[in-house]
């Protein structure tokens, strides 16, 4: 799994990272919802995705290759690889 965080974030934290040191893995979709938002690509051509799961919860992915194939309004089911992570932050 890599490291709880990498160097320079401490705890107590409101987020946490898995850091895989440059190994590329697939990310999947912890739970089924509607695609409310995709970052625009970072420096490093990472993304984060929200997605709302109801009307009051929505979660977060940060630091990810987004699958190409998504847009905004797209429904996903848990277990739908999402995206990839691709290098430690």
């Amino acid at each position: 799994m890599g490291q709880i965080n990498p160097r320079g974030h401490t705890f107590p934290t409101l987020h946490i990272y898995f850091v895989q040191n440059g190994i590329r893995h697939p990310v999947y979709a912890p739970t089924g919802g509607k695609i409310l938002h995709i970052d625009e690509p970072s420096a490093w051509k990472d993304r984060g995705i929200r997605v709302g799961v109801t009307n009051t919860m929505a979660y977060y992915l940060g630091h990810i290759i987004i699958n190409e194939a998504l847009q905004v309004g797209d429904m996903i089911a848990d277990g739908d690889v999402i995206g990839a992570k691709r290098h430690s932050i």
